[in-house]
């Protein structure tokens, strides 16, 4: 089972890998020509763009602040891209340190995408498909036994004349995002991707492998973060019941996100589903997730 933990460090909450990175002189690497910031500069801001994201987003898992649905598609929007540049942010650390040996750099770059290709999927895809195929973020707010939950879709082409969940996106093409399952996946994948990175800078010996830095690093919004998750009560929509979903504990000040196989529904479930929808200008109509009783 993969387990991610987060503890304190030199730097906070923040990972260790930011003390290694600080110890680089910039002379050992391809910054000049490449005009990348430094690789503790590009690890820092990416990270804590994305730690914005989730958060703002995770808040509304749990505190009712009136944001409208267009304020949370935009926010939804902000953590697609904030996540994905992260990734970008991670890669393009490995190219501006494994240097002077394309084969070397290219075998880590591969090694760094395919073990993260998960987080990829749930990033990256979801942003460029955003982006170049012109799709748009709808809300749905679903209830079940006086329990309630907001998501999001991706919309898209389903047949002539009818958009919806985006088949290229939502595999089962009647499907959602559950805000909760995804923002703690993101968590899970955030940290887990700063681990890789050390890990594969250190096996191609371009960090050393500790680091006598300590800062006093805000890592409040961290802690925030990890917290509001855990409290959060939420449910899995009908189609993430059976993935692998992410299980956040805390015990002493350590916290653990495992991500779990779940197991089939032993009967239907009926959700209230709700959603504010504006159907494009030239389709008959917007399908909505999941089958409607009739």
């Amino acid at each position: 089972m993969a387990i991610v933990e987060i503890k304190k460090s030199n730097f906070g909450y923040y990972p260790d890998l930011i003390g290694k990175l600080l110890l680089i002189n910039n002379n050992d690497t391809n910054i000049n020509t490449s005009r990348l910031m430094p690789p503790a500069d590009v690890f820092l801001s990416t990270f804590n763009d994305a730690l914005d994201s989730l958060l703002f987003l995770a808040e509304q898992t749990t505190v009712q602040k009136g944001e409208s649905d267009t304020s949370l598609k935009n926010a939804i929007l902000l953590m697609h891209y904030a996540t994905s540049n992260y990734i970008d942010g991670c890669e393009n650390i490995i190219k501006s340190l494994i240097i002077n040996d394309d084969k070397k750099c290219g075998k880590a770059v591969r090694e760094f995408r395919n073990t993260i290709k998960d987080y990829i999927n749930i990033s990256t895809k979801i942003t460029n498909h955003i982006k170049h195929q012109h799709r748009r973020v709808n809300i749905i707010h679903l209830e079940v036994n006086d329990e309630k939950s907001f998501g999001y879709f991706i919309e898209g082409f389903v047949e002539d004349g009818i958009v919806g969940p985006d088949p290229v996106i939502h595999k089962s093409g009647s499907a959602a995002f559950s805000l909760k399952r995804m923002l703690t996946n993101h968590v899970y994948y955030l940290f887990h991707t700063a681990y890789l990175l050390e890990a594969i800078l250190y096996s191609n010996k371009v960090i050393n492998k500790s680091s006598d830095i300590k800062i006093d690093m805000d890592d409040k919004k961290i802690v925030s973060l990890l917290n509001v998750l855990y409290c959060s009560v939420s449910f899995l929509y009908p189609d993430e019941v059976e993935l692998h979903n992410p299980i956040l504990s805390k015990k002493d000040g350590i916290y653990k996100i495992e991500l779990k196989k779940g197991k089939p529904l032993r009967r239907p479930i009926i959700y209230r589903v709700q959603a504010h929808l504006s159907v494009p200008l030239t389709c008959k109509t917007i399908m909505l997730p999941y089958k409607v009783l009739p």
